[in-house]
């Protein structure tokens, strides 16, 4: 059962993890995403995210948008934003 992902420098367009109600860990920074979904039905369980440096992605797909905003350890770009839709 995948817990942990270190995709980092990549050239990924998209990213879905969905399947994956135990990621505790992420950092797929320096890819090629337009799209990264998390919405996994665990989203408190995802200890550390990092996404930065991707300036095509402008949405992460999560459980909740508060509970995303309020994680101490998540990261990403300033054009990005959660949703619990990506359109």
């Amino acid at each position: 059962m995948l817990d942990s992902l270190d995709c980092l420098n990549n050239q990924l367009t998209e990213l879905d993890v969905s399947n994956n109600p135990n990621l505790w860990s992420l950092n797929c920074d320096r890819n090629y995403l337009t799209s990264l979904n998390l919405k996994n039905g665990n989203n408190m369980g995802l200890y550390t995210l990092s996404a930065r440096d991707m300036p095509s992605l402008t949405c992460i797909q999560v459980d909740d948008v508060t509970i995303a905003n309020s994680q101490p350890n998540w990261y990403k770009d300033a054009t990005s934003s959660y949703s619990e839709e990506c359109l």
